[in-house]
């Protein structure tokens, strides 16, 4: 097997890494492919182009060793998640916003959004969850409006205050739904949501990677299961997705 990959020296080093043998198998095939995206052509060179978005090189650099994740990746990487609740019935009905999303809602308001769920063919109030990205300052996080059990959701591998995301979520659905259902949300029923099991980092750098992860979970209707320890596997992974622009089973 490692012969045929002609890779083998490179794959050991990986498995010493992760010490996750899940890795192996997953990533056997494509670890010299994702090296040569790595290391064959310049930082600025575009790599990959998926929902309008160019990926150049050091996009993909985001994700390896500890740094910090940028937007492109992040909203690559939700946009992708999207993509596969819309061509799967067998998924919960799901739309992700990407990470400019409650950025400019933050700063301009629902006038700086009202448009961005124009695609969104039956609009949001017909989904199971809409999946929000949240980019604070220098910390990612995963917000979710879950129309099905009727939760704002917020998932924080560093466990900050949600109070403003919830706030902020409300806000939006009444807003949206007097500009599109002409009529004021029913917000009877409803709650906020954090989960006491949420996943948490070990360090200073893996947030974005978490919020991809919440993202993943939630759109295949799975509670979020993994730690800090997956992050060096998940980096891995989630370079070859938006490399190749398709998540793997």
């Amino acid at each position: 097997f490692f012969f045929r990959c002609c890779c083998s020296a490179r794959l050991l080093r990986c498995l010493v890494l992760t010490r996750n043998l899940k890795f192996l198998f997953d990533s056997a095939l494509n670890s010299c492919q994702l090296d040569a995206l790595l290391e064959d052509g310049a930082p600025e060179d575009i790599v990959a182009t998926h929902f309008g978005i160019d990926i150049i090189r050091q996009d993909l650099h985001t994700l390896t060793g500890l740094n910090w994740l940028n937007d492109n990746v992040v909203t690559c990487f939700f946009l992708l998640v999207g993509k596969r609740s819309a061509e799967n019935p067998s998924l919960p009905k799901t739309w992700c916003h990407n990470t400019h999303f409650y950025e400019k809602y933050c700063r301009v308001g629902y006038q700086g959004v009202r448009r961005w769920t124009k695609k969104v063919k039956e609009g949001i109030f017909a989904l199971e969850q809409l999946i929000v990205p949240v980019h604070l300052h220098t910390h990612w996080a995963c917000g979710m409006i879950n129309f099905k059990d009727k939760r704002i959701e917020y998932y924080d591998s560093m466990n900050l205050d949600p109070a403003a995301f919830f706030k902020d979520m409300r806000n939006y659905l009444q807003s949206e739904s007097q500009e599109k259902l002409k009529q004021p949300f029913d917000f009877e029923g409803w709650r906020n949501f954090t989960s006491p099991s949420c996943p948490q980092q070990g360090n200073g750098s893996d947030c974005g990677v978490f919020a991809c992860k919440f993202a993943d979970f939630l759109s295949r209707g799975k509670t979020p299961e993994f730690s800090q320890n997956d992050m060096p596997y998940f980096r891995r992974r989630v370079m070859w997705e938006v490399a190749s622009g398709a998540l793997m089973s």
